[in-house]
């Protein structure tokens, strides 16, 4: 199990303090006298980078087989400041199945001091060595990596179009996987049009692998006493890509050009891609029936931001990992940004069951994301903390709607949405037209249920109600959110926020004594008063939208009546290839279902919509993607229909 989750860190050598190598390859992960000369040689002037930074317009989009050091990034983030204009962003995908510790990165850094203030941001990103992907932002740099801590395999999970190709794996002898056909064919499959290549290595098996995949070969000068290395172009643009689940397919279509999105709902799932497309330079308009934006289930005192327990690797644990951590530095950079952002990473403190504190104890889970803790001298009592975590209150995100410039329009009952050939009509509930829009996302949690094109959602109604405490009410002070059958979230005033139930029932937003009695005793007694007035406590109720496989609902929205026509038959056997591609509404995205884990999850959501949108690509695995795909529980319907 511990395979699975941790990865233990490459053991690096420094024979007589010379060139740092992999212990596990037997290779040298750079020259120290020419390391950095060398990578830019061989890898930015072997893409002639400097020439094509300067002229991208929007986004370019680098892939890298083997991160290592490092050094190839930074080189790329120092060219990318000098050369790409202000509103490009550069996005870099590098895989790394055996990451350096932070330790041994910094040491190795230590030898490039030109490249210092790049180094540091990102050994202050550098994540925990978790296995998947894992999105560092650097927002002053218009830059973004997606480090991939795992197999070359995962290359299959792309669905990108990538400009320029790093091959840096270590020696093909030594690590053939690095050099695979599939790592060629991959390449073809996921390279824009014009795409190139550029590697230190000239070994028959890297050229003829290159070649039959569609790559041209062009022979140059090598670094320093190399002889040779290798560079190319893809020669032609690889189409007639037939999905093995043509449901799902997504296009690597041509992305918007008018930089405007209107938004329905403004709640954590609304409001965070409300500020990711204003902190672009987007112009955003934010809608919401309320008069102001996080006031219903999302408008609690304090919300709390923890991964979930990992010891389901499964899709959902997956996901809320990667949202997890993403969540976290986004936040941190917000703050950075909006010092009034109420943004606490004090970490939080989750209780266990006994079976699960042996299972996590079998993870070995690294230091720096959680530890096993006793928390009491009850031999029973067992305790993770995730160090990384935190709580946020939901109201301090008001302030950055208006220093972005984002428009909101507060008391806008949005009963209808009419879309016709790639335009949005919003109406009313008296009919009338309030915008009509080319891009438009829907995060109105429950009420997205109203459309009928969205009847197949399998959206659920839950009711939650928290309780507010004051300072006078608990024991002590409570420094930290604690997850016990219930939570405890701290509040800046000193009080404490308690919940929350879960009622399918019983929907309505009136508050009720019995739940605040189930919110109390979720809790061991430690924390609150025993001479607590229970008639007096107050606290809020909110109806939250969630989904019964426990994910969100993120992506383009679908064509219903195609489906149900086009695939109405698939669950009688019929070969993928024999359908034809998904069709969408174009224009048209949704981001609800989030339920009781929103603040975890609505960032990496808004994030994805984001690059979709903008860029045409999605940063998500594959099997992500599908799985929050919008479309997923109609084609489980219909393939449930032979049973039935």
């Amino acid at each position: 199990m511990s395979e699975k989750f941790q990865l233990t860190p490459t053991q690096l050598k420094w024979p007589n303090h010379k060139s740092p190598v992999n212990s596990e390859f037997d290779d040298i992960y750079f020259d120290i006298e020419n390391g950095l000369a060398e990578s830019n040689y061989v890898f930015l002037d072997g893409n002639c980078l400097a020439q094509r930074f300067s002229d991208c317009c929007s986004r370019f989009t680098i892939a890298e087989t083997g991160f290592g050091t490092g050094l190839n990034f930074l080189l790329s983030c120092q060219l990318w400041q000098e050369k790409a204009p202000d509103q490009a962003e550069l996005w870099y995908f590098s895989f790394e199945r055996f990451p350096i510790s932070g330790e041994d990165l910094c040491r190795a850094h230590r030898h490039w001091p030109e490249l210092e203030p790049l180094s540091n941001q990102l050994l202050d990103r550098y994540p925990p060595l978790i296995k998947g992907w894992h999105i560092l932002q650097f927002h002053g740099l218009n830059v973004n990596l997606v480090l991939i801590l795992d197999d070359i395999s995962e290359l299959s999970q792309l669905s990108i179009r990538v400009d320029a190709w790093f091959l840096d794996g270590f020696d093909p002898k030594k690590n053939p996987e690095m050099w695979s056909d599939q790592v060629f064919s991959n390449m073809a499959r996921l390279s824009s049009e014009g795409a190139s290549y550029s590697t230190f290595t000239v070994a028959g098996a890297v050229k003829r692998g290159l070649q039959k995949n569609g790559f041209s070969i062009e022979k140059r000068k090598g670094f320093g006493r190399k002889r040779e290395m290798l560079t190319g172009r893809l020669l032609e643009l690889k189409s007639g890509f037939q999905s093995k689940t043509p449901w799902y397919y997504r296009s690597h279509s041509k992305p918007t050009s008018k930089k405007e999105v209107s938004i329905v709902g403004a709640g954590i799932a609304g409001l965070s891609c409300a500020v990711r497309f204003a902190s672009a330079g987007w112009a955003v308009t934010l809608y919401d029936s309320r008069e102001m934006a996080m006031t219903a289930a999302s408008g609690n005192l304090s919300a709390v931001l923890m991964p979930k327990l990992p010891t389901d690797l499964a899709i959902e644990g997956q996901f809320y990992q990667y949202a997890f951590l993403y969540a976290v530095s986004y936040l941190d950079h917000l703050q950075a940004r909006f010092p009034e952002l109420a943004w606490n990473k004090s970490g939080v403190l989750q209780r266990l069951t006994q079976e699960q504190y042996i299972a996590i104890s079998d993870l070995r889970m690294p230091e720096d994301y959680a530890r096993l803790v006793h928390t009491r001298s009850s031999a029973d009592d067992f305790h993770v903390e995730f160090s990384r975590a935190g709580w946020l209150e939901p109201h301090s995100l008001r302030g950055v709607l208006s220093q972005l410039g984002i428009r909101f329009v507060g008391s806008c009952h949005i009963e209808k949405v009419v879309s016709v050939e790639g335009s949005h009509g919003l109406y009313d509930g008296s009919g009338n037209l309030v915008n009509e829009v080319e891009t438009l996302i829907l995060a109105n949690a429950m009420a997205i249920t109203k459309d009928e094109r969205f009847g197949d959602l399998e959206l659920h109604a839950v009711r939650g109600q928290v309780t507010h405490l004051e300072g006078g009410d608990l024991s002590s002070q409570v420094r930290q959110a604690v997850f016990e059958d219930k939570y405890i979230v701290p509040t800046r005033n000193g009080g404490a926020v308690i919940g929350a139930t879960f009622d399918w029932k019983n929907i309505d937003e009136q508050l009720r004594s019995e739940d605040h009695k189930k919110n109390l005793l979720g809790l061991s007694g430690e924390f609150i008063r025993a001479d607590i007035d229970m008639e007096s406590l107050q606290g809020k109720a909110g109806i939250r939208a969630m989904t019964r496989d426990h994910l969100p609902v993120v992506g383009l929205a679908y064509d219903a009546p195609f489906y149900k026509t086009r695939y109405a038959d698939i669950a009688y056997g019929k070969r993928p290839r024999e359908y034809p591609l998904a069709k969408s509404l174009d224009g048209l995205y949704l981001s609800v279902g989030h339920g009781a884990r929103g603040f975890t999850s609505a960032f990496l959501a808004a994030e994805f919509l984001f690059n979709e949108i903008a860029h045409g690509q999605s940063i998500l695995p594959e099997r992500l993607r599908t799985a929050i795909h919008p479309a997923r529980f109609l084609i489980r319907k219909l393939k449930r229909v032979r049973n039935v």
